[in-house]
C-alpha cells in the first residue's frame, strides 16, 4: 500500500511552506477548472499541499463512492470550512443541513425533512409548482422581468434587444414554491421573492471568497463600513435575518396544530428537536436552516439556465426538444395556459429527450459543483493510497463529470450519450459518474424535486418562447470566461438571455 507521498503532486510554490496556495490564489473563482486541468495530467487522485494542510482530490468515480458512500473508508465528517457559510445567516453558532460538523444533528435534520421531498410530496405538490413558475412566463410577456440593453452606438439603427436575467427570475418562482408549497406560508405579508433571491445569490457569492480569501471574512464581519462590498454584505444579511425570521415564527406556530402525519417541511421542521437535550429547534436554530434551504434552491435557477444556454448553442436540439413536447401533447405556440393544462407529471416521462438534454447541461455545468469534501478522522484508503487522519479528500463533483477518463468527449455537448441505459456508470466498475446531486447519505436530500421543477421550467419557457445569448453576455467566451464557482456554478454577472415569443403560426 502506498503512502500520501506517494500520490502525484503538481509542482509548487519555490516559497518555503506555500505549497500550492499560491495557484489556487490565482484560480480563486474557478479551481474546479484547475483541479480538472491538474487530472488530466497527473491522473484520477492528486495531492496538494496548502501551507500546513494535504489536500487529495478525487476524480475517479470508484474512489469517490468509496469515500461518500458507506463502509470502510467512508469519510462522513465535512470539512470546517463548510462552517465560513454560515456567516451568511447572521446565527453564529448554529449550523444547518449544509454546513453541520456535528453527525447526530445533522443526521437529525436529514432523517425529519426527507419525508418532504419523497416523490410523493413532489406530486402533491406539482400544481403549486406549475402555477408559481407559470408565472416567470407571464412576467417576461407582461414585460415585467425584461429589460432593454443600448444599442452599441449612437448612431446605430439597430434597436435595443429585450433581456432577461433568467437565473434570478427563475429563483425568486422557485422561492415560492417553497414558501406557498412547501412551507404553506401565509399570502398576507409574505417576503419580496425576487428581493430574496437577488439577496440570498449575492451573500453566497460574497461568502464563497470567505473560503478561498479567509482574511476577508475577519474584515468584512469586524469592519461592516470597510468597503462597498463589506456595505452591501451586512445590508443583504440584515434583509435574510428578517425574511428567515418571518419564516421561522410561520414554522413555530405550526406546533400546537401540525400532526405526526404532516410530512410537509413547515411541519417537519417545527418538530425538529436538538438531539443533546431533546429541546425543541430554537427561532435562531430555524432561521440557520431556513436560510440555508433558501439558498439550496439556486441549484434549479442554474441548471436550467445552463440547460437554456447550451440549448442557444445549439439550435438542432432545440428544435429536437420542441418535437417532442409536441408529440407528448404539449403545444409549443406560446398558449401558455394550454401548455399549462396539457402538463403533468405522467407528461414529463414522455420527454427521454429533454431529461438528455437536462443530463448532459448537469454533467457539463453542475450546479454544485463543490459540495464534496471531507475530512479524514482515521487512516483511510484512497484508491491504492493510505491517508493520514486529517487529510482533506475532496472528490469533486465537477472533475468526475468532466474527467476524459470517465467519458468520451466530455467537453462536447452530446446529448445523445443518453441514449444507453448504463451511461450513467462507470463501464469499467460500475459505480456512478454521472453525480450532479453528489453521492451517498449526504447527496441532495431533494433531487426528485430538482428534477421535475428543471423539467417543468424548461417546458413551460421553451414552449413559449425561443432563446438567445443577450448582447450583453459577450458571445459563448463571454460566458465561460465570467462562470465561477460559489456553492453554485454560475456566471458573475447572472445569465442574461433574449426572449421571442412563439406564436401559433411558428407551430
Amino acid at each position: 500500500m502506498l503512502d500520501l507521498l506517494d500520490i502525484p503532486t503538481p509542482w509548487g510554490s519555490p516559497f518555503i511552506g506555500l505549497g500550492h496556495l499560491l495557484q489556487m490564489a490565482l484560480h480563486v473563482s474557478n479551481g474546479h477548472e484547475q483541479f480538472l486541468k491538474w487530472h488530466e495530467v497527473y491522473g484520477p487522485i492528486v495531492r496538494l499541499r496548502l501551507l500546513y494542510r494535504d489536500v487529495v482530490i478525487v476524480a475517479d468515480p470508484q474512489v469517490a463512492s468509496e469515500l461518500l458512500g458507506k463502509g470502510p473508508n467512508e469519510c462522513p465528517r465535512r470539512t470546517p470550512e463548510y462552517t465560513l457559510f454560515n456567516a451568511a445567516h447572521g446565527m453564529p453558532g448554529y449550523g444547518a443541513i449544509l454546513t453541520e460538523q456535528d453527525e447526530e444533528r445533522w443526521k437529525a435534520i436529514r432523517r425529519a425533512i426527507a419525508p418532504a421531498f419523497t416523490l410523493s410530496a413532489v406530486r402533491d405538490l406539482f400544481p403549486t409548482i406549475v402555477t408559481c413558475y407559470s408565472e416567470v412566463c407571464k412576467r417576461i410577456s407582461s414585460g415585467e422581468a425584461v429589460q432593454y440593453s443600448k444599442p452599441r452606438s449612437s448612431s446605430s439603427s439597430s434597436s435595443s434587444e429585450p433581456e432577461v436575467l433568467i437565473d434570478e427570475e427563475i429563483f425568486a418562482a422557485t422561492l415560492r414554491v417553497l414558501s406557498d408549497g412547501f412551507l404553506r406560508m401565509p399570502q398576507q405579508g409574505v417576503f419580496d421573492a425576487h428581493k430574496t433571491a437577488a439577496d440570498a445569490s449575492s451573500l453566497i457569492a460574497i461568502t464563497n471568497t470567505f473560503v478561498t480569501q479567509p482574511w476577508k471574512r475577519w474584515l468584512y464581519l469586524g469592519m461592516p463600513w470597510l468597503c462597498k462590498e463589506s456595505r452591501t454584505f451586512h445590508a443583504q444579511r440584515r434583509h435574510m435575518m428578517s425574511v428567515t425570521h418571518q419564516i421561522a415564527q410561520h414554522i413555530e406556530s405550526l406546533r400546537p396544530t401540525a400532526s405526526a402525519a404532516d410530512f410537509s417541511l413547515g411541519a417537519s421542521l417545527s418538530r425538529l428537536r436538538e438531539p443533546s437535550s431533546g429541546q425543541l429547534f430554537s427561532t435562531q436554530a430555524l432561521q440557520a436552516e431556513v436560510f440555508l434551504e433558501i439558498v439550496g434552491q439556486e441549484s434549479v435557477p442554474w441548471t436550467v439556465a445552463w440547460t437554456l444556454y447550451l440549448l442557444t448553442q445549439h439550435p438542432e436540439a432545440e428544435q429536437a426538444v420542441l418535437q417532442e413536447l409536441v408529440a407528448a401533447g404539449l403545444p409549443c405556440n406560446g398558449d401558455l395556459a394550454a401548455v399549462t393544462a396539457a402538463l403533468s407529471m405522467d407528461s414529463l416521462r414522455q420527454l427521454p429527450f429533454l431529461t438528455a438534454v437536462l443530463h448532459e447541461a448537469m454533467r457539463l455545468f453542475p450546479a454544485g459543483v463543490a459540495a464534496t469534501p471531507r475530512m479524514c478522522e482515521k487512516v483511510t484508503k484512497v484508491g491504492p493510497y493510505q491517508v493520514p487522519a486529517g487529510v482533506i479528500v475532496f472528490p469533486c463533483l465537477y472533475s468526475i463529470l468532466n474527467y476524459s477518463a470517465n467519458w468520451d468527449s466530455p467537453q462536447q455537448f452530446k446529448p445523445e450519450r443518453w441514449q444507453d441505459p448504463s451511461a450513467a456508470t462507470d463501464p469499467r466498475t460500475g459505480s456512478p459518474r454521472f453525480v450532479p446531486f453528489g453521492i451517498g447519505p449526504k447527496a441532495c436530500v431533494a433531487q426528485q424535486l430538482a428534477m421535475v421543477q428543471c423539467k417543468v421550467l424548461l417546458v413551460l419557457l421553451l414552449s413559449c418562447f425561443s432563446w438567445r445569448l443577450a448582447p450583453r453576455m459577450g458571445g459563448p467566451q463571454g460566458v465561460l470566461s465570467q462562470t465561477v464557482a460559489a456553492l453554485e456554478l454560475r456566471v458573475a454577472q447572472g445569465m442574461w438571455l433574449t426572449p421571442t415569443p412563439r406564436s401559433a403560426a411558428a407551430q
